[in-house]
């Protein structure tokens, strides 16, 4: 069965006083927990340092990642920061193609695919967020936008590449408005992307990750997990309360164990 994985994504928010907090909610759970639950934190820029020296301190196994990589190298890239350096950091994961990057800063396939190269370089986790919107919702082009973001990237890359990729599928309709898909259509995605994938590679596709985020809390994220081929939680908001996010990290583990049973 593949691990679960659970990750935050706290976006532009956070001080240092949140880290602190997170990581003592974190360092009391059960080892349990940790067993069964791979557990990400993905921070802005300036906290990667502070939270890696406090990870580090604690002996947590807890993986702190970046929202964002720069797609080239060291050079006059003003505001951008390389994989390099983050890797040097101590970071081990990046988000790449999250909804916002791609609404919000014209993310293209073609500057996602330089970021994720850079990022596997640089022996950097990735977390590669693909999904559609509404209008590919209701146009009947959801199926279609999901095979164009996965396809020529995973040509592109290799397919063994995938071998340190988590792929997140956020509806963009569903991030951050309240809105979550159904489980009927969050499984029905990611089982199209698992069958995309085993055209390319069945074993590869099956060891695969597929995670889910969208507007997931307490009261959803049970059923969500529940889909065979979900495989975990990217979460925003809920993130941001470390007692919250704990017990989104619980519900999950509780749910694969009934599935294992």
């Amino acid at each position: 069965m593949r691990k679960l994985f659970i990750a935050g994504n706290w976006k532009q928010n956070g001080r240092l006083a949140l880290v602190e907090g997170a990581l003592q909610t974190l360092s009391q759970q059960p080892e349990a927990m940790w067993q069964d639950c791979e557990v990400s934190l993905f921070l802005p820029y300036p906290l990667l340092d502070f939270a890696i020296d406090k990870k580090q301190m604690s002996g947590l196994p807890l993986v702190i990642g970046a929202q964002n990589v720069s797609a080239y190298a060291d050079g006059a890239y003003t505001g951008e920061v390389s994989a390099d350096l983050l890797a040097e950091l101590g970071t081990k994961a990046v988000l790449v193609g999250h909804s916002e990057r791609r609404a919000l800063f014209d993310e293209s396939e073609p500057l996602i695919l330089e970021k994720m190269k850079r990022a596997h370089a640089a022996g950097l986790n990735v977390v590669w967020c693909i999904g559609e919107t509404q209008l590919d919702r209701e146009g009947g082009q959801h199926f279609e936008r999901i095979r164009t973001q996965l396809v020529d990237t995973i040509r592109a890359l290799g397919i063994a590449a995938l071998s340190k990729i988590v792929i997140a599928y956020e509806p963009v309709w569903a991030i951050g408005t309240g809105l979550a898909a159904s489980t009927h259509q969050i499984q029905e995605m990611h089982q199209y992307i698992r069958d995309l994938i085993s055209d390319f590679d069945k074993n590869i596709a099956e060891q695969l990750r597929i995670i889910y985020g969208g507007s997931l809390n307490r009261d959803n994220i049970g059923q969500v997990l529940m889909m065979p081929d979900v495989d975990g939680a990217l979460v925003g908001g809920a993130s941001l309360d470390p007692s919250h996010f704990v017990s989104l990290c619980h519900i999950g583990t509780e749910v694969n164990k009934k599935l294992e049973s």
